[in-house]
This record gives structure tokens, sequence and C-alpha cells, in this order.
């Protein structure tokens, strides 16, 4: 009997140590609110709460608003918003529970091909089917080889989704972006388009004839450069005289930023090849001295080309900040519409929580394959 007593009394301990754990376990928290402290920088908190020095530009991505262009314009007392990327980090205020953290994210549903047709034939009734162009080749945004077609597209077909507008929504795929907006969108052969960088829109450009959602997503743009080139970029007359590559489809007047004479005075020579890929190969081989990427798709694209012990990236401050749109062309019917039902459609998933656990959610995978 005493033998039975004292195994079931060390089995009724080990069941409430067992269940305190779980409990603990159940309250961990990943991401949150990240109080910043003295002596502390972007770089500083990334090494301590990711255990990676190099993720500074994840905590800077998620905070520009209040951080703005610079890195290191944060100042004690500030809250910063960090993602849950990789687990980590635990136990701030206002995280999610670990294990919420860590189911995978739900495939988006209904993001499909479809076959371009013209606008007079796309209505049946009162309900329209939305046209939705998108292109491989953008990596982490759109790509139909990445989870849900990438972040962006995940996004997109989220927000329509949420939306009120009656009809249906399905994408077609097209890999010549220099080809959406005119004449794709131009002359009706879609209705919106994305990710596409809203330039500054002061003096007309493509704001004239193209109407731009709300953000979808803000980000870096970084300039990579050949590992011990010796040089750096504290503003716009770092780049007098030398040679800048970035992609054809991909805006030069998002580059701007501030100081954007470096552009408008022709003060360096900028190389629009067809691809990333073929930026960075040129500045292995010497024939540029700079590579203009926000930083997603350039950590991609230097880690798929094996090129980590050759390119760096100047981190001493971004080069601009981009923000991501779904665009129309004004001459559409319905562009207004369409927009402001997309815009409608992102207001309802960020206010219910959707947006950032899909966006943490791809952003937790980009940073485990870097």
């Amino acid at each position: 009997m005493g033998g039975t007593s004292m195994f079931r009394a060390a089995a009724t301990a080990a069941f409430v140590t067992m269940a305190a754990v779980g409990q603990g376990q159940a309250q961990e928290t990943c991401g949150g609110l990240y109080t910043v402290r003295p002596g502390d920088s972007l770089s500083a908190i990334a090494d301590r709460m990711y255990q990676n020095a190099g993720m500074w530009s994840a905590i800077h991505t998620n905070n520009i608003q209040s951080i703005g262009p610079k890195a290191n314009n944060i100042r004690v007392g500030q809250k910063l918003r960090l993602s849950c990327i990789n687990g980590l980090p635990t136990g701030l205020p206002g995280g999610q529970p670990v294990a919420e953290a860590a189911r995978a994210p739900i495939p988006a549903a209904g993001v499909t091909q479809a076959t371009p047709r013209t606008r007079a034939t796309r209505r049946r009734g009162a309900e329209v089917t939305v046209r939705i162009l998108a292109g491989d080749g953008y990596p982490p945004f759109s790509d139909r080889l990445l989870h849900s077609s990438g972040m962006m597209s995940d996004v997109v077909n989220r927000a329509y989704a949420a939306s009120d507008m009656a009809g249906q929504h399905k994408f077609f795929w097209v890999n010549d972006r220099a080809a959406h907006l005119d004449p794709m969108l131009a002359n009706g052969m879609a209705d919106v388009a994305f990710p596409w960088i809203k330039p500054a829109c002061e003096n007309g450009g493509t704001c004239a004839d193209f109407i731009y959602s709300d953000p979808m997503f803000e980000m870096l743009v970084l300039l990579f450069t050949r590992r011990g080139s010796d040089l750096s970029f504290n503003g716009g007359a770092d780049l007098a005289g030398h040679r800048l590559c970035r992609p054809k489809g991909l805006q030069l007047d998002a580059l701007k930023g501030s100081d954007g004479d470096w552009l408008r005075n022709n003060r360096v020579t900028v190389m629009q090849p067809a691809t990333a890929q073929e930026c960075f190969a040129r500045l292995v081989r010497g024939e540029t001295d700079y590579v203009a990427l926000n930083e997603f798709t350039g950590r991609m694209v230097v880690k798929d080309m094996g090129l980590r012990d050759e390119v760096e990236i100047l981190a001493a401050r971004p080069m601009s900040i981009e923000s991501l749109h779904v665009v129309a062309h004004r001459s559409n019917p319905d562009a207004e519409a369409l927009i402001a039902h997309f815009n409608q459609g992102l207001a309802e998933i960020r206010e219910s929580g959707e947006y950032q656990a899909t966006v943490d959610s791809h952003l937790s995978s980009i940073w485990a394959g870097f």
C-alpha cells in the first residue's frame, strides 16, 4: 500500500508539474513590442532579440513609419514592433502565443491563372471578374514557385476576398513586367496589376495615367556592392561618378528619396538589364559598382546565385523606402471602384489581424532562407 501511495503521489506531482509547464508554454509569446534602451541600435536589438545582427533591416522595415529612412533614428523609450520570425523574440508584451505563431500559414485560396480577355467580354450580369496581372521572378512578392505565389500575391488575394465586391477575382501571369502597365493595363488587357512601386507624383509621370492603391507593404531599398570594394553610401553625393544597376521594370523615380539630384543631373551611369540576376552578374564581373534593390529580392538573388562571399550590403543607411501597390489605368471605367474595393479589403484584413499574420508567416520563411 505504501508503495502504491508513493507511486500515486509521484504521478500526481508529475502531472501537476507537466500541467504547469504546459500552461507556461501556452502563455509564452513570440514577437511583440520592444522598448528602446539607452545605447541601443537596430543591429544591437536584432542581435539580442533575433540572435542575428543582420536582421536590423527586418526591424527597420517593420517600423518604417516611426523610424523613417535613417536606421539610427531611434530614441530611448520608443516602442518598436518586432515580428515573430523563426520563433523569436519571445517574452515581449503584445506578442502572439508561441503555439499560434508556430502554426503553418493557411494557404491562400483562389490564386489561379486566367486567360486575358478584352474588357468588353469580362462582365457577367452585375458581377465582374477582376483580372489581376502578376509576374514571376519578383521574389518574395510574386512568383508561382513560392508559397501562395508570393507574399504580395497572398495579400492581394485575401484583400479582394475580404472586400464587398460582387464577383470574383482571378490572377494571370505575364513575366514581362515592362509590359504590364503599358500596353497591358493601358489597353484593357487586364484590370489591375501588382506589385508596383508608387513614384513621386509631384510632376505627374505615371500618376497622371494610373490610380494607385493604399500601400500594401513598405520596404527598404539597399545598395549591394562587391565585398571589399570600399564604397560607401551616406547620401546621393556618394554615387557621383559611379555605375548603378537596377533591373528593368523597377522605376528609377522611386530611388530619388530626398536627395534625387544624382539621378536628375545624370551624375550616375544607370544600367537596366532584364533581371536582378544580370545586375549581380555585372557586379561580380566589375561592370557596375552598385545594385539597387529592395532588401528581400536582393538577398534572395544573392543567396540563389551563391554570391554571399562576393557581395555585401552597405548597411549605413537604406537608399530609399519603397511602398508596393495595386495599380489600375485611368482609362478603365471600373478603375476607381476596383482600387476602392481593394483598399476596403486591405483595411478589413489589417483590422482583423489577418494581414499581419500573413506577412509575418511569409517573413519568417524568407528570413529562415537567408
